[in-house]
């Protein structure tokens, strides 16, 4: 049977590990009290009942600081190039902790941190909350699962689209950066740094961008997608 929502969804934080509690409280609690209709939100050494003023500042607050929280090294989220937010890489984590027994660790403590981001921002989307946050336009389209654009990527990171993208899309570029680079474009990316590739540490460099992306030559026809 399916499981019943619960009335209300009670949490207890203190504002000085704010993220750290609410991260715990979004992968703890299960689904059916995370989504109940009510929220009561009490901080420690505070007054006050939460009648929603409470609960608006919670998601303020938790906006706030991950805002703030984003300038520095291990932040789950990091500034993109068009001054929006997006993850952090788990391996730029992994390079700002070095090496040592902390790292993996560290990766999954991000990972997990990740996790209950997904969720608070679900449970803000879901009881009509706004967070203080501005979310990468690519970003946001891959949750929603919308196709991301040329127009997209320009405005993510023009230096990006000028020197990687652009040339290619001019009538004939395909050809022109094929004899620049000296071998044919396929449909495949370098690893960002920070990056990890899917298959690991140790895997190759290149990820596909379509699926057999690295037998698939680029061509006139074809390079818009």
């Amino acid at each position: 049977s399916e499981e019943m929502l619960s009335e209300t969804f009670v949490v207890h934080l203190r504002r000085a590990s704010l993220l750290e509690e609410t991260w715990r409280a979004m992968v703890e609690r299960p689904v059916s009290e995370l989504l109940a209709p009510r929220s009561f939100v009490v901080f420690e050494g505070e007054e006050g009942l939460d009648s929603g003023g409470v609960t608006r500042d919670w998601f303020d607050s938790v906006g706030r600081a991950l805002a703030q929280g984003s300038e520095e090294a291990g932040g789950l989220l990091c500034p993109a190039p068009d001054a929006t937010l997006m993850p952090r890489a788990v391996a730029a984590v992994r390079g700002e902790l070095g090496a040592g027994e902390g790292e993996d660790a560290g990766s999954g403590d991000h990972l997990l941190a990740l996790l209950a981001f997904g969720r608070f921002a679900a449970l803000a989307a879901v009881s009509g909350r706004s967070v203080p946050l501005t979310l990468s336009l690519v970003i946001c389209k891959y949750l929603l699962r919308l196709p991301v654009n040329m127009d997209d990527v320009r405005r993510l990171d023009p230096e990006f689209f000028r020197l990687r993208v652009e040339a290619v899309l001019q009538p004939g570029g395909v050809a022109a950066v094929n004899e620049a680079v000296g071998t044919p474009l396929t449909f495949t990316a370098a690893a960002a740094p920070g990056r990890v590739p899917s298959g690991g540490e140790d895997a190759k460099c290149e990820e596909d961008l379509v699926p057999g992306g690295s037998a698939i030559p680029v061509t006139e026809s074809n390079k818009v997608q």
